[in-house]
């Protein structure tokens, strides 16, 4: 069981390597544009290359992805384009209640599981 284990938990490895590469694709093709975000669409050229500068977006898109996932892999999920403030703070603040939620999914999940299980053994 031991061996199972720790043959899955490197699975997850590869795993997340392309599920957080489609995600940077993903974010790599769409039209938004982080410093029109962040500035809204009155700035000057200028102003526009200096938060794209800032943000590292001018860089090639592979440097990019080995950025991010090192930084996330750190803890450090950057700074929001929208609010300006840290999403690492933002996802701390919101953390009890989503584990709370969770929690409830699966106490819900485990009484329908065991009920089911209940009612198909004796039927």
């Amino acid at each position: 069981m031991g061996r199972t284990v720790a043959l899955r938990l490197v699975a997850v490895v590869p795993l997340l390597l392309i599920s957080t590469a489609f995600a940077f694709a993903l974010l790599q093709l769409s039209d938004v544009e982080a410093a029109e975000v962040r500035l809204g669409p009155n700035a000057t050229d200028e102003q526009y290359e200096i938060v794209r500068d800032e943000l590292g977006v001018n860089r090639s898109p592979m440097i990019q992805y080995v950025d991010w996932v090192g930084d996330a892999v750190r803890g450090d999920f950057g700074t929001s384009w929208v609010n300006n403030a840290a999403i690492g703070e933002q996802l701390r603040a919101r953390l009890p209640v989503t584990l709370s939620l969770a929690a409830g999914a699966l106490v819900i999940a485990l009484a329908l599981g065991v009920a089911g299980w209940w009612w198909w053994s004796k039927h």
